[in-house]
């Protein structure tokens, strides 16, 4: 199986993975913290930003 196809699999998500998936609950803060390929920082958004930009599947994660 090719790496997309797992990725697809294991997730869900699509396969251009620019499908994120994110937790209604968490759209309800005023802003989102997100790792940007750095460890040490997360730049906060504000979440109707964050939303725009990223377009997110908007499902229930956290039980």
């Amino acid at each position: 199986m090719r790496e997309h196809e797992t990725y697809s699999k294991l997730t869900g998500l699509l396969e251009d993975r620019g499908t994120l998936p994110v937790d209604p609950a968490l759209l309800e803060q005023p802003e989102i913290c997100f790792n940007a390929a750095r460890l040490d920082r997360s730049p906060a958004l504000v979440t109707e930003d964050r939303v725009a930009i990223a377009e997110p599947r908007v499902e229930p994660i956290a039980g």
